[in-house]
């Protein structure tokens, strides 16, 4: 669904525009995107990585195939690459698969 997926990458956007700002306080970072500390502390270091121009909705990926998923969680398990190394190699700034995808490993 894409309207979810919009919805999803503009809440990515604001924290992220928020810690490219100078917000780095990962409680309130937390209380006011409501996200996970995880994806907190991922939003800061992709930030500090790339600035916000892969977050910007025009840039964004819409989806990662489940084959490519299948890929990335047999990486992971292998101890190949951190979740936080596969997202910046990958280019993947969506929070909520990066959490996923560490979930599954």
């Amino acid at each position: 669904n894409n309207r979810w997926y919009e919805e999803n990458y503009k809440k990515d956007l604001e924290l992220a525009t928020d810690i490219f700002n100078g917000n780095t306080d990962k409680d309130k970072l937390e209380e006011i995107h409501q996200k996970s500390k995880t994806q907190i502390k991922y939003a800061i270091r992709l930030v500090k990585h790339w600035g916000l121009e892969p977050f910007l909705l025009e840039n964004r990926k819409k989806r990662i195939s489940d084959e490519k998923k299948k890929e990335l969680i047999k990486e992971l398990k292998e101890g190949k690459e951190k979740i936080i190394e596969i997202g910046i190699k990958y280019k993947i700034v969506s929070l909520s698969t990066l959490y996923s995808l560490s979930k599954n490993k």
